[in-house]
């Protein structure tokens, strides 16, 4: 998650129209709560929950949160790549935490995610580690 805007913006319009969300926040589990240039961990960047207004204002009254190991963060967004979807770390973070939530609400459940980051801008990082 980033500033929590589409967060918060896909609550709203899925409470608005009569579902009952629960909002998931995916978040590497290396984060320590200390923040490190605007980033969860060094290898997936992203706005630390101190600085987002979701927290300080309450704007999600359900809100959850999925912890995911960078490793398989990344992992995933290599497997999404391979599959055809040209994403970043984050969109794996978030995918992961999908299919997390997914497992626990079982297999009746909606899950809905969003993919907010493009893999060309992680070329010269941790997730192109393995074709160097």
């Amino acid at each position: 998650m980033g500033t929590g805007g589409t967060l918060v913006g896909l609550y709203e319009g899925l409470a608005d129209a009569g579902c009952a969300p629960v909002a998931v926040l995916a978040k590497p589990i290396t984060f320590k709560g200390e923040i490190e240039c605007c980033s969860f961990s060094c290898k997936i960047p992203g706005v630390v929950d101190s600085v987002s207004t979701i927290f300080r204002h309450g704007r999600l009254p359900r809100l959850a949160t999925i912890e995911v190991e960078d490793h398989d963060a990344l992992a995933t967004a290599r497997e999404l790549g391979r599959l055809g979807y040209p994403v970043g770390p984050s969109s794996g973070l978030n995918f992961e935490a999908a299919l997390e939530i997914s497992r626990k609400l079982g297999k009746d459940s909606v899950v809905v995610t969003v993919f907010p980051d493009r893999m060309e801008r992680y070329f010269t990082t941790d997730l192109f580690l393995p074709y160097r």
